[in-house]
């Protein structure tokens, strides 16, 4: 019970301290932005690396699912992915245009 006390106690200093933030006069070293910058490259690069992995492995997948289907059900996938592209474009050149 009481660590539950102190956690809670934490985590109001910690909101009281991003809800109510005081003016801040320091100025971060270049270094410290540089270092900001590569890891977010290093992040994007990561990412990149991982969903390409994932991207692939389905694409196989699925090509190998595609070759036990008939020509009628590929079409129909076809078909339905053309639709729901379009219904797609059409929400978001309504919402966001």
């Amino acid at each position: 019970m009481r660590a539950y006390r102190h956690s809670i106690l934490g985590l109001v200093v910690l909101v009281a301290f991003v809800v109510a933030p005081s003016k801040v006069y320091a100025i971060p070293p270049p270094d410290f932005i540089f270092n900001i910058g590569t890891q977010l490259f290093q992040t994007f690069g990561i990412c990149c690396f991982v969903l390409s992995s994932i991207f692939g492995a389905a694409y196989y997948q699925t090509r190998a699912l595609l070759r036990q289907y008939r020509l009628a059900k590929i079409v129909t996938l076809c078909v339905a992915a053309l639709l729901f592209s379009g219904l797609f474009a059409l929400l978001y050149e309504i919402i966001w245009a």
